[in-house]
This record gives structure tokens, sequence and C-alpha cells, in this order.
């Protein structure tokens, strides 16, 4: 039988690269949870209050936006060159 509770040893870095906003982590420094990006604050509270009942430390990552979110009236030409530019 596998482990159910295999020891995760992902660092931060790349959690982070893999698109997750929010990871948690137990005493040792393993990887407990993942989180896609938060649609509320209430999802916050939620994610947090769980994992400090396990006895987690909680991380959490500004959300990524597009720079379209900044330029209501960009084009989608001016959006692409923005985006060949943070690439």
């Amino acid at each position: 039988m596998k482990n159910p509770f295999p020891v995760n040893l992902q660092i931060s870095e790349d959690v982070r690269k893999a698109g997750w906003q929010a990871e948690t982590r137990d005493a040792d420094g393993h990887l407990c949870r993942t989180h896609a990006p938060f649609e509320t604050d209430e999802d916050i509270v939620w994610m947090v209050r769980e994992a400090l009942e396990h006895g987690e430390t909680v991380t959490i990552w500004p959300a990524k936006t597009s720079p379209a979110a900044f330029l209501p009236e960009t084009t989608n030409k001016q959006l692409d060159a923005l985006q060949r530019r943070a690439n």
C-alpha cells in the first residue's frame, strides 16, 4: 500500500512557478497543500483557518494580473506587445 501521507519536498519557488497562489507547510517544511488563485477574501480566510487548525504555516502570494487589468482602453495589438515584452 502506498503511504497515504507522502512527503512532498517541492520548494516554494516551484509551487509559485506552477501558478499556485498559496501553499501550506507542516512543521518540517513539507508541502501539504496548494491553492489556485482565490476568488474571494472568504476563500483566503477559510484556507488560513483550515491550515492553522492542522498546525501548518501559510504562504500567500499576490495574484498575478494581466497588464490589461490596469489599462481598460488597451487594444489587442497593444496587449500583445506588452505580453511579448513581459516574456
